[in-house]
């Protein structure tokens, strides 16, 4: 609610909420001010938390959003970009990996036979003996 009322000064002074118009300006500017500063030290602070550790760790308030050294970038764009490719070496490894347990198995799988080959020829022979 505003308010006009006549100052000791014998000026004429707008008063909003009954205080004097110059002192809400000057509250208002030392407001603004602070908020400068907090934005500042935000903006520090989310800096820090990207910084070595890639796009994929720090995220914005509203959760949809990812920060990446103080530009916003969609998930979608960061999924594009981000594409793994693997090296020959490393495919190498990978598949002589699957080579060995793959013959891992196949040697169980033949112990495995031989010993229920023996195993039956024994009762087969301890049938007969009869």
């Amino acid at each position: 609610m505003t308010k006009i009322s006549l100052s000791r000064s014998g000026t004429f002074e707008r008063e909003i909420m009954g205080i004097p118009e110059t002192i809400v300006e000057a509250a208002l500017i030392g407001l603004e001010a602070q908020r400068r500063q907090i934005d500042e030290q935000i903006e520090n602070l989310k800096t820090q938390m990207t910084r070595g550790r890639g796009p994929h760790r720090a995220r914005s308030a509203n959760g949809s959003k990812r920060m990446n050294g103080g530009r916003t970038t969609t998930d979608e764009s960061i999924a594009a970009r981000v594409k793994g490719t693997m090296t020959a070496a490393g495919r190498a490894r990978i598949a002589a990996a699957q080579r060995a347990r793959h013959a891992r198995e196949r040697l169980a799988r033949q112990r495995a036979n031989r010993t229920a080959q023996k195993e039956k020829s024994r009762v087969a022979t301890a049938g007969t003996a009869r």
